[in-house]
């Protein structure tokens, strides 16, 4: 079995592939993607591991959900209160696998 493109769709610069990473793991429950500009993405997945190691040195448990969100929303935010720093020009995509933990709907009422 082969699968190939459509040569018409190979042309899109929109499926050009750039060669970077396009999920990243944080945690070895936690994946992250981004779309749009991809250098904004890439710093700010670049912070989100950085904390993540960081929580894991000081806590000896790996970065918590909520944690991580909440530091990527106060990344994000942080560049746009900023005078003369423009918002990041991105979205994220954040994955939990969890395995019975926080956020992963496991909850039972």
């Amino acid at each position: 079995l082969l699968l190939a493109p459509d040569s018409a769709e190979a042309l899109n610069p929109l499926t050009n592939d750039d060669g970077t990473s396009r999920f990243i793991r944080i945690t070895s429950t936690i994946l992250c993607t981004h779309s749009g500009i991809g250098a904004d993405g890439r710093v700010l997945l670049a912070n989100l591991q950085q904390t993540a190691v960081q929580h894991e040195y000081s806590y000896h448990e790996e970065l918590p959900l909520s944690v991580l969100l909440e530091e990527l929303s106060l990344m994000m935010q942080k560049c746009t209160m900023k005078a003369g720093v423009r918002p990041f020009g991105c979205s994220v995509l954040v994955v939990s696998l969890g395995h019975g933990g926080e956020g992963d709907g496991s909850e039972k009422g």
